[in-house]
C-alpha cells in the first residue's frame, strides 16, 4: 500500500513514516526543496519535493496513492496569517489535488489539534461532538483545514483526529521545560487547578494507524490522547523525578506574561522568526484542556500505552542519548 505522509520530516510525522514502515508500507514523504531530512535518513522513504502552498507542485504527487496521512502545519509564526496560510489554505490545496487525482484514495487521516475543539475550562472533558470553540489563531486555523476535509467526506474517505500537547522523543515544544526542570527551576503558569490532556507520541502514532486502517464511515473525528489531565505543576514532579533532581516551583503570573507578549511578538516580526510566546498562547495557557478519548476507544479499540511517568522517563531516556540533556 502506498501512503502520503506530509510533515514526514517533523517530530511526529517521523515517529509515524518509522511505524509505517514496520508495517509495511510504501511511504512518500512530501518533503520542502530545503527541507531537514535528519529524522528521515536511512529510511526507505520516497521523497517528493512538494509545498502545500504551491498546488501547482501537488498534482504530480498525488496520483498513484492508495491513502494519505497529513500532518504538516505550522504550530507557531511570526504573523497570524501564516496559520491561515498553511493550515487552512494548504490544506485546501491537499484536498483540491486529491480530487483531482486519477485513482480514490482508500483513506485520508487528518491530524489537527485540540485547539480547534477549544478548551474544557471547569466542564467535562471536550468530547467530538461539542460544538468547536477555537479560541486563538492557530486553533482557528486548525478548524477551518478540518472542515476543508469535512466538506469533501462524500468524495475522500477522511477520518480527522485531534491530539493535545504532544511529547517524547524528538519533540522540542517542552525540552525547554525540561532543561529548567534539571537546573532546579519547574515553572508554573497561571493557576494552580489548570489541568491539561498529554499523549506520548508512540500512543499518538498508534490512534493515527488505527484510524488510517478503520473501516469506519467517512466524516469522523477522534481524540487521542493518554489517559488522565494534569496540572503543570505534577508535569513538573513528573519530571523532576524521573530527573532524580529537586526543582523550586516558581509561579510566573499570567498578568506579567500579557505584559511581555507584545515585546516578543515585535521582536519576533523584526527578526522574522516566531516568538517563543504569543498573544494565542498567553490566552490558551490560562484555560484547561481536556479531551474526552471514550469514542476512539469504542470505535477505534485505542488503548493508551504510556501515563506521563513512563512517558517522561522515556522521554529523558532519549534525550539524553543524544545529548539533548
Amino acid at each position: 500500500m502506498r501512503v502520503l505522509v506530509t510533515g514526514g520530516t517533523g517530530f511526529i510525522g517521523s515517529h509515524l513514516v518509522e511505524a509505517l514502515l514496520q508495517k509495511g508500507y510504501h511511504v512518500v514523504c512530501l518533503v520542502r526543496e530545503k527541507g531537514n531530512l535528519r529524522w528521515l535518513k536511512g529510511l526507505p522513504v520516497e521523497l517528493a519535493v512538494g509545498d502545500l502552498t504551491r498546488p501547482d507542485l501537488l498534482a504530480g504527487v498525488i496520483d498513484g496513492l492508495d491513502g494519505i496521512y497529513h500532518l504538516a502545519g505550522v504550530v507557531r509564526a511570526a504573523h497570524p496569517g501564516v496559520f491561515q496560510v498553511v493550515n487552512h489554505f494548504g490544506t485546501r490545496n491537499l484536498v483540491e489535488a486529491c480530487l483531482q487525482a486519477r485513482h480514490p484514495l482508500s483513506r485520508f487521516v487528518h491530524v489537527s489539534s485540540q485547539a480547534a475543539a477549544g478548551p474544557s475550562d471547569s466542564g467535562p472533558p471536550v468530547a467530538e461532538e461539542h460544538e468547536p470553540c477555537p479560541i486563538y489563531p492557530y486553533g482557528q486555523s486548525k478548524l477551518q483545514g478540518e472542515r476543508e476535509i469535512l466538506f469533501r467526506k462524500d468524495c475522500l474517505n477522511v477520518v480527522v483526529v485531534r491530539p493535545p500537547v504532544v511529547y517524547g522523543p524528538r519533540d522540542r515544544a517542552l525540552l525547554t521545560m525540561f532543561r529548567l526542570v534539571q537546573r532546579g527551576f519547574c515553572p508554573l503558569v497561571g493557576k494552580a487547578e489548570l489541568r491539561f490532556s498529554f499523549c506520548y507520541v508512540e500512543d499518538l502514532v498508534q490512534g493515527l494507524l488505527l484510524a488510517g486502517e478503520s473501516g469506519g464511515p467517512s466524516g469522523r473525528i477522534y481524540h487521542i490522547a493518554s489517559e488522565g489531565a494534569y496540572t503543570w505543576e505534577e508535569v513538573g514532579e513528573a519530571m523532576a523525578a524521573a530527573l532524580e533532581v529537586r526543582a523550586w516551583r516558581v509561579r510566573v503570573p499570567h498578568r506579567l506574561l500579557a505584559l511581555l507578549v507584545p515585546l516578543l511578538e515585535v521582536w519576533g516580526r523584526l527578526s522574522g522568526k516566531p516568538a517563543l510566546l504569543d498573544r494565542g498562547l498567553v490566552t490558551a495557557m490560562a484555560r484547561s484542556w481536556i479531551l474526552d478519548i471514550s469514542k476512539a476507544k469504542r470505535e477505534l479499540s485505542f488503548v493508551p500505552r504510556f501515563d506521563l511517568k513512563e512517558g517522561i522517563q522515556r522521554t529523558i531516556q532519549w534525550y539524553r542519548k543524544e545529548g539533548w540533556l
